[in-house]
């Protein structure tokens, strides 16, 4: 079994190159997914297609539905592509306070039915 894509070697960016390794035989899918794997598991610091860490980030642009993409671009090989985060989690900085004395006193009333 073999290592898969690592940074620094050729994953085809045009459409040209795309065709010829598919010609060759080559999955094009498989070749794209395993870049962002890899990319995704070194943590995003370096570029997806040529493996430089000379990246340029946009500025993050929010969505509908809790998605934030992030721009790049590798001012190295010149290849762009987005990084998509979603909310997975909060940390509370500050205790939630406790229920006013008039909620509670209905919340106990509740639980005596």
């Amino acid at each position: 079994m073999g290592l898969g894509w690592m940074p620094g070697t050729d994953v085809p960016s045009s459409a040209e190159e795309k065709v010829a390794c598919l010609a060759k035989g080559d999955n094009m899918k498989t070749r794209e997914q395993k870049a962002k794997d890899s990319y995704i598991k070194h943590g995003g610091v370096s570029c997806p297609y040529c493996g430089s860490f000379e990246l340029k980030t946009g500025e993050p642009e929010p969505s509908e539905g809790g998605f934030i993409f992030w721009a790049n671009t590798c001012t190295k090989c010149g290849g762009e592509w987005d990084d998509t985060f979603t909310l997975t989690d909060i940390t509370l900085q500050t205790p939630i306070p406790e229920l006013p004395n008039s909620i509670k006193f209905i919340k106990s009333l509740k639980r005596k039915r």
